[in-house]
Formats: C-alpha cells, sequence, structure tokens
C-alpha cells in the first residue's frame, strides 16, 4: 500500500507450487509488519500477472492471463478495505503483464502480450 502498511501477492495457484495460493487467480491482502493475512481476492479464473495499489491506497488494480495461451486477459478493480471487486475491465485479447495508476488515480493504463 502506498503508507506501506500493507502488501498484496498474487500468483498462478497450487499448480505452480505456489503454497500461498490455493486456486489460479487469488490474491492475499499481508499486514506488512506481522505478516498476519488480512484479505482474500478471488475472482480471477487466470493466473494473476500484476497487481498495483492506486495512489491513495483505496483500490488494487489486478491483471491476469495465461501469457502461454492466446485466452483473453482480465483486469478487475478490487476495494482495498474489504476486497469487493468493483470493476471488471475487458479488452485485451492476451494476458495483462503491466498496470499503472495515474498520479490522481483517476485512470488506468494497461499492457498485454497483444502488444497494445
Amino acid at each position: 500500500s502506498p503508507d506501506g502498511t500493507k502488501l498484496v501477492s498474487g500468483g498462478y495457484g497450487s499448480g505452480f507450487k505456489w503454497p500461498a495460493y490455493n486456486n489460479p487467480g487469488e490474491m492475499l491482502v499481508w499486514d506488512s509488519v506481522t505478516g498476519t493475512k488480512l484479505l482474500e481476492l478471488k475472482g480471477h479464473s487466470k493466473g494473476v500477472n500484476i497487481v498495483i495499489w492506486s495512489p491513495d491506497g483505496t483500490k488494487i488494480a489486478s491483471g491476469a492471463g495465461n501469457p502461454f495461451s492466446s485466452a483473453p486477459g482480465e483486469i478487475f478493480i478490487w476495494e482495498a478495505a474489504h476486497g469487493a471487486k468493483i470493476m471488471e475491465l475487458k479488452g485485451h485479447a492476451r494476458a495483462v503483464t503491466s498496470l499503472n495508476w495515474s498520479p490522481e488515480g483517476t485512470k488506468l493504463a494497461s499492457a498485454s502480450d497483444d502488444k497494445t
């Protein structure tokens, strides 16, 4: 998080030997001091490639998709305090590989294996 009190992690699930994740597409929010798991964010149908906090710390954006597949990528926006999915952005034909918020947190840039 921007204030350094929390971390968010995402991955590909137990199929890729990531022990903290039960299923592909899950993300976890952690207390950065104690290491306590605070939230589970579930909803992506594919492995998570990128997670990023909004500048004000109220939202988390996540990008997913299998880089070895031609399936469409996924972008979700989450409410950071309770983990509710508040938006899904569609448009990438392949895995989402990069995300970045604008400084004021009102826009989100994305990049994908589809070269957009």
